[in-house]
């Protein structure tokens, strides 16, 4: 498969939102994806030049929040999800933080979910305690979120 990363155009924005739109069941709404295109890095991943993924990453301070990485259903498992995972870290090492963090719901971090808990841990991450009361807001309900973090070098990316 012919899969590329780059950084975002502003031809993208729509792509990304049906995106997350097919890949979350909570997507942000074309105003926050206005906003997170102003504030975040993003890296998409296309085939054959039609975007099929990213990776949305936010700078705090000398760490990095990774927000999201997506792609869709008929590309996963190829790579790409590492990919755009590893544009975030080299972001990050660009801009000489040392840490990365990603924060989720706890329902995802079980086996028989989309279980992104074990994606982070073979990337590095290690879970966090306490889990962050009420972080999210799913279904009506509020739910605990998980947070991960890793160490970043030089040799991360």
């Amino acid at each position: 498969m012919l899969f590329n990363v780059r950084g975002i155009t502003g031809d993208d924005v729509n792509d990304l939102l049906d995106i997350d739109i097919k890949c979350f069941d909570y997507a942000w709404t074309p105003a926050e994806w206005s906003q997170i295109c102003k504030t975040h890095a993003i890296a998409v991943g296309t085939y054959f030049g039609t975007p099929v993924g990213f990776g949305v990453c936010l700078r705090i301070g000398t760490d990095v929040e990774l927000r999201k990485v997506a792609v869709k259903a008929p590309y996963r498992r190829r790579n790409l999800g590492r990919k755009l995972y590893n544009a975030c870290v080299r972001f990050a090492i660009e801009n000489h933080c040392t840490r990365m963090f990603a924060v989720v719901p706890e329902s995802l971090i079980y086996p028989g979910s989309e279980c992104i808990g074990s994606w982070l841990r073979k990337l590095g991450f290690r879970a966090q305690k306490p889990f962050i009361k009420d972080c999210f807001r799913m279904y009506g309900q509020s739910e605990d979120g998980v947070k991960f973090s890793q160490l970043l070098d030089r040799n991360s990316a």
